[in-house]
């Protein structure tokens, strides 16, 4: 067999870059229902209700799965689903064998004993187990063709990648299914597959295929049983090669501007990293712009360059939204042609293909009509056997067109030319808005069960030729353009928003809500709908907080609108939150539901039932704030406007019925006292002499926290100085949105937390984290979170009012990467009895320390903590005993002594 690294390398001139924006995650490409390996498969469910299977594609977006790749939602005969399985599986069967048979004649023909002798011995046994299967199978050597050669691999490549793709799906039946799938698929022995592998880099570098085969061979993710460390080293020759192909097709000019968007739709990632490569075939694929009569090129080549993750320069995207707009205009006129093409009623047959422009006319089989996976329609949430052309009413392109000019805009956050891509929007709701009416005159809309997700996913691709979350992103962008949904669209509201609300998850559902205000909606059916379906989700649904805040602000900010709606229930879902998860929210988002609140009671009069339940959930908010006004971690601005609020609701006038309200009212007059009588003791400390604020704001800190200023204050405990509240705001921030939220933490936010725990001192992380567990977690803290201590508050009616609490402790994998982060720096440190002073005040965050800042910090790590894990560890207790040999006393070292003794890991 021919080594791979024996294989002669062709010098090409392509040049790396030093610059890439992002690498865009890779999928498989051309991923339709009709052309998957595995094609609709069955799951029966407890309701012996087949349903088939699709893998999802966001066509839109250039990626073939989305974040929930799988969905059950097209019924089918179950009878007609067994017979697509059974092909697909014979399709693959022949695929393997054929690629088998190859291997056997490659095998063959490789002479010599010397080669023969290299191969038995590489090979070993897994030859001899190879061979025997075959003889034992009965395949015959066939003739190679290189051509034939890379589409049989290219098919079996690719269905490897989507059959892994579907084992991580998030949908818990397809991923057993298709992992026993896996388990009894027949796959390519490994000693074929270097075979293969070997022939494929020899036919690559003598050159003797297209380089677009090559492409399509790449385009996939190859699975891992190619990626070892054997078919990884044949992978990255692959690339280097066609890169180096391209690169002397550049150099001479023998690549057309067709050919480059043909090799940038095939395989956008192999172009990741290599910035110079891709702004030479970039310029070429643009040389014919002006020409191009047909939108699609153009609007496949931004998402190649999107995909390939390298950044495009302004003027790239300006030259081609010029165009867009200059064929939008020009199509515009050719609305009899495009109409016609889509008056079929069962679509276009098979081996035809329909592109929605009459610039795009190109017969199937060509070689300039190379479709990447942005232009596929078939792998749609729901895809039908009708292929629509629609949108062409008040625009040239059509709405899908646009949309998918509009989502990669999006994604490069480019939006130079805002009179332009605020036409588009405009125009491709108007689009959506006429075909709604168009449809909506020929069904009934009224139903009594709600429809099913087949039939809003049809009425979707129909009115839109998009799928149920394309148009929830299209809207989503109108929304942060700001383009008023008016009465003309109020139908498509009734007709498309209000019945798919149902079968939205959390965040589509808030990206909904978030429209809906944005665009100031007046639909009344839609609003009422996404409260209702707020309501019967209940409270202990993730992201109930941000939806119910969403949806309510959503209702108030039309009173017209308002007197319409039935908004009890949302309100006493609403109260039940506020109620439940008071005590475990920022003082941020207490305020925010405060205002909320406030201006819910300003459409209600005082003595009405939502006045009363508004006041009780306001004076409920007020205890969590005394609590964390006492361990000094909530900005002053924030309890005074809170208080504010109070005063305006008519609860100053009722000091006996709330109570709370005035005791905070209190508390805050003392402590904005105490910070007074404490500055001004600090500057007459010293009878002239000025100290400077940095510095005072330091010693304050330190003061406090250590209780040496208990003489000079009128509180048991000070605020907290700037780095420990930075912790205690980290924290807070965290566990609202792991359990109480459970919504995912971005990278920027995990960044931002491994810097603040990278910088702060050890002792105000501690202090930090005391204070968090104080406030928010300890059980003494909030005895009756839930029930309501208010005389004269009205019974709530909603059925969700009682509700579990999240778990009184961090999520496991903070405390995890906490540790870690404090193991990391205290062993960079290398505190011992040779380092100085400075070294060990450093790490441990504080220009001074004393016996009793040292006795503090011993105190507070011995105590409950919400670092569990921090003070378990050892590397910290010997942090400790010499932080108490170098300042402590007696008292301080045989307590760290004894601790240390205590712990072993």
């Amino acid at each position: 067999m021919r080594r791979l690294s024996l294989l002669p390398r062709r010098s090409a001139a392509v040049v790396g870059s030093a610059y890439a924006r992002f690498a865009t995650p890779a999928a498989p490409t051309n991923l339709k229902a009709s052309t998957l390996e595995l094609n609709n498969p069955v799951v029966t469910h407890t309701a012996h209700t087949p349903v088939t299977l699709t893998a999802t594609t966001d066509a839109a977006s250039g990626n073939i799965y989305s974040s929930k790749e799988v969905e059950a939602e097209v019924a089918v005969p179950a009878a007609g689903a067994k017979e697509k399985i059974q092909a697909s599986r014979r399709k693959h069967v022949n695929t393997v064998e054929l690629l088998i048979s190859m291997a056997v004649t490659l095998q063959k023909k490789s002479s010599g004993a010397a080669a023969a002798a290299v191969t038995d011995s590489a090979c070993g046994d897994e030859k001899k187990e190879a061979t025997d299967g075959d003889a034992t199978v009965g395949i015959a050597p066939r003739p190679v063709d290189p051509l034939q050669l890379l589409k049989a691999l290219r098919a079996y490549i690719r269905s490897e990648d989507i059959l892994a793709e579907l084992c991580r799906s998030k949908v818990q039946a397809v991923r057993q299914r298709y992992v026993a799938i896996r388990a009894r698929r027949q796959r390519v022995p490994a000693f074929h597959r270097d075979i293969l592998l070997s022939e494929v880099t020899r036919v690559v570098e003598r050159r003797e295929v297209p380089y677009i085969e090559v492409a399509r061979l790449l385009r996939p993710h190859w699975p891992a049983q190619l990626m070892d460390a054997s078919g990884g080293r044949y992978h990255s020759f692959l690339q280097r090669s066609l890169l180096a192909w391209i690169a002397e097709l550049l150099r001479e000019g023998k690549l057309s501007p067709e050919e480059a968007r043909s090799v940038l739709s095939q395989c956008p990632r192999l172009f990741h990293g290599h910035l110079s490569l891709m702004s030479s075939i970039v310029e070429c694929a643009l040389l014919d712009i002006n020409t191009i009569q047909s939108p699609d090129p153009i609007i496949g080549l931004m998402w190649s360059v999107n995909e390939a993750g390298t950044h495009a320069p302004s003027h790239f995207w300006q030259r081609t939204v010029g165009r867009l707009a200059q064929l939008n205009r020009l199509l515009r006129d050719t609305l009899g042609d495009a109409m016609q093409l889509g008056k079929c009623g069962n679509g276009p047959k098979d081996g035809t293909t329909i592109h929605s422009g009459p610039g795009g006319r190109e017969k199937k089989g060509e070689k300039g009509n190379i479709k990447s996976n942005n232009d596929n329609k078939g792998g749609n949430i729901n895809d039908t056997k009708q292929n629509y052309t629609v949108g062409h009413v008040f625009s040239g392109l059509t709405t899908r067109q646009l949309f998918r000019v509009l989502r990669v805009l999006r994604k490069e956050c480019w939006c130079n030319d805002v009179s332009t891509v605020y036409d588009f929007v405009d125009k491709a709701l108007k689009n959506i808005a006429f075909e709604v009416e168009a449809i909506g005159s020929c069904e009934a809309t009224s139903q009594k069960r709600p429809m099913s997700r087949q039939t809003i996913t049809q009425r979707v691709k129909k009115s839109a030729d998009l799928t149920p979350k394309e148009l929830l992103s299209l809207l989503s962008i109108a929304g942060e353009l700001g383009v008023d949904f008016h009465a003309s669209l109020a139908r498509t509201s009734d007709f498309l928003l209000a019945p798919m609300v149902h079968y939205l998850d959390r965040e589509e559902l808030l990206q909904l809500s978030l429209f809906v205000r944005k665009t100031r909606c007046d639909s009344l059916t839609l609003v009422q709908s996404i409260a209702d379906e707020i309501v019967r989700r209940g409270v202990n649904y993730p992201l109930s907080v941000s939806l119910s805040k969403a949806a309510l602000r959503t209702a108030l900010q039309k009173p017209v609108l308002l007197s319409q709606l039935t908004l009890t229930p949302l309100v006493d879902h609403v109260i039940s939150l506020c109620r439940t998860y008071g005590w475990y929210m920022r003082a941020s988002q207490l305020l925010g539901w405060a205002e909320v609140l406030y201006d819910l009671s300003r459409r209600y009069a005082p003595s009405s039932s939502v006045g009363v339940n508004v006041r009780s959930c306001v004076e409920a908010l007020a205890a969590p704030l005394r609590a964390m006004l006492e361990a000094g971690v909530v900005p002053m601005p924030v309890v005074s406007r809170f208080i504010e609020l109070t005063v305006i609701l008519g609860m100053r006038a009722k000091p006996h019925q709330y109570t709370q309200s005035i005791k905070l009212w209190e508390e805050r007059n003392a402590a904005a006292n105490a910070r007074i009588t404490f500055a001004k003791s600090v500057l007459n400390k010293e009878s002239d002499m000025l100290i400077p604020m940095s510095e005072l704001l330091y010693d304050a800190a330190e003061l406090e926290d250590s209780g040496e200023v208990g003489e000079v204050t009128s509180r048991p405990t000070a605020e907290l100085c700037r780095a420990a509240r930075q912790v205690y705001d980290e924290l807070i921030y965290l566990f609202e949105m792991q359990m109480i939220m459970r919504s995912p933490i971005t990278q920027k936010e995990e960044d931002r937390l491994n810097d603040t725990f990278s910088h702060v001192g050890l002792y105000n992380i501690v202090v930090g984290a005391r204070a968090m567990w104080r406030v928010h977690l300890q059980p003494s803290s909030f005895p009756s979170a839930n029930a309501s201590c208010v005389e004269g508050v009205v019974p709530l009616s909603s059925p969700h009012r009682i509700s579990s609490t999240p778990p009184r402790a961090l999520p496991v994998w903070v405390e995890r990467r906490i540790n870690a982060t404090i193991e990391g720096r205290i062993r960079r440190a290398n505190i011992s009895a040779t380092s100085t002073d400075e070294d060990v005040l450093r790490l441990f965050g504080q220009r001074h320390c004393n016996a009793a800042k040292v006795r503090h910090f011993m105190q507070l790590l011995m105590e409950e903590s919400s670092l569990v894990l921090v003070k378990q560890q050892r590397f910290v207790w010997i942090f400790t005993a010499e932080l108490a040999r170098r300042f402590g006393g007696g008292q301080e070292q045989q307590m760290a002594q004894k601790m240390l003794a205590k712990v072993f890991c």
